[in-house]
C-alpha cells in the first residue's frame, strides 16, 4: 500500500507522465436525488481545472459521454463515458432494453427513477430505499432473461448490454506511457479500475470516497479512504507540490 506523500513526490518529479483518474458520481460530483442534476463539485472544479493544466486528468463514468461533457465544463479533462464501452449497440439489444424498461410496473414503477442510457438502463431507488430488495431481485431476473450485465452502485442497479470493456479496460487505455497513476472511486462499479490500477504504472494510489453507503469490499482495494474535505485538501497539496 502506498502513501499520498510518496505519490505527490512522484507526480511532482514527473508531472507529464502522471494521470489522475476519477469516477464522477460520488467522487467529483456529490450524490444528488435527481441524477440528471449532478455536476462537478464547485469547490473541486477550480482545483481540477488547475491540475489539468499540469498533469493528465480523466473521468471514467457510467454516464453517457454527452452528459459528462455538460457536467464537467473543463476542456482539458478527458471524459470516458458508458464505463468505457461503445455507445452503439444493435437494434436487437436496444429492443431488449426497452422491454426491460416496460417490464417495470406496479409499486416499483412509481418509486423508481428510470435513467435510459445508450447501452443500458439504470434504476435509481435513492428516494425509495424500501424498494431496494424487491427491485434488485426483479433486476436479477431481467438480467438473466435478456442476457444483460447487472452493475450495482449506490442506490442504483443498472442493466447493461454485454461488453468486453469496463472501467479497468478504459483506465488501461488512458494509462499508456504513464509512470504515476491515481484512481478515485466511490462504489463497486469502480472495482475493475482498482483491480487494474497497480498493473498500469510504477507508482499508483487508490482512494475511496467515504459515505454511509461505501461498500466495505471496495475498501480492500484502495490505499486510503477520504471524505470530501480530505479529497479537496489532498488535491490542493498535490497542486502546490507540482508548482
Amino acid at each position: 500500500m502506498g502513501s499520498w506523500r510518496r505519490f505527490v513526490a512522484a507526480v511532482a518529479s514527473d508531472p507529464k507522465h502522471s494521470l489522475l483518474a476519477f469516477d464522477f458520481d460520488g467522487t467529483l460530483a456529490p450524490i444528488v436525488g435527481d441524477p440528471a442534476a449532478a455536476v462537478i463539485d464547485p469547490e473541486l472544479e477550480p482545483l481540477v481545472t488547475a491540475l489539468s493544466s499540469k498533469v493528465r486528468v480523466a473521468v471514467i463514468s457510467g454516464r453517457p459521454a454527452a452528459f459528462l461533457a455538460g457536467a464537467i465544463p473543463i476542456d482539458r479533462v478527458e471524459k470516458v463515458g458508458n464505463y468505457g464501452r461503445p455507445e452503439r449497440i444493435s437494434n436487437e439489444v436496444k429492443a431488449k432494453l426497452h422491454r426491460i424498461e416496460d417490464a417495470l410496473d406496479g409499486e416499483l414503477a412509481g418509486r423508481v427513477y428510470v435513467e435510459a442510457k445508450p447501452t443500458s438502463v439504470a434504476f435509481h431507488f435513492r428516494r425509495s430505499p424500501e424498494v431496494a430488495q424487491p427491485l434488485l431481485l426483479w433486476a436479477a431476473k431481467q438480467a438473466k432473461q435478456y442476457g444483460m450485465e447487472a452493475v450495482a452502485g449506490k442506490s442504483v442497479i443498472e442493466l447493461c448490454a454485454p461488453s468486453t470493456s469496463d472501467k479497468g479496460v478504459a483506465l488501461a487505455a488512458l494509462a499508456q506511457d504513464t509512470s504515476t497513476l491515481a484512481y478515485f472511486a466511490d462504489d463497486l462499479g469502480d472495482l475493475p479500475a482498482l483491480l487494474r490500477l497497480r498493473d498500469l504504472a510504477r507508482t499508483t494510489f487508490g482512494v475511496a470516497i467515504s459515505s454511509p453507503e461505501l461498500d466495505p469490499a471496495l475498501v480492500r482495494y484502495v490505499d486510503e479512504v477520504w471524505d470530501r474535505n480530505e479529497l479537496r485538501n489532498s488535491l490542493s497539496v498535490l497542486l502546490a507540490a507540482i508548482g
